[in-house]
């Protein structure tokens, strides 16, 4: 990411006393900000997650659903 979005570029254009109050106000974030992102990931993952089991759940209903007709057929055949 540091040469993608030209951070170092940026980073020349600013002062020696600049570029030292943000170097560390970045390293004083550093560990909020890899927090955040952490619990953004395990937020995302356990949605993902959850849409799997309704998407399993989902496809679970028909099949019984099918099955019972099924078997009312089968009784309903079996009467005669």
């Amino acid at each position: 990411m540091w040469q993608n979005n030209k951070t170092s570029a940026w980073l020349k254009e600013k002062s020696e006393e600049e570029k030292k109050r943000l170097m560390e106000s970045a390293r004083k974030g550093a560990a909020d900000a890899h927090r955040r992102f952490n619990e953004n990931r395990k937020t995302l993952k356990q949605e993902k997650l959850q849409k799997l089991k309704d998407k399993q759940k989902a496809k679970e209903v028909p099949a019984t659903k099918g099955q019972s007709s099924c078997q009312s057929y089968k009784n309903w055949t079996s009467l005669d």
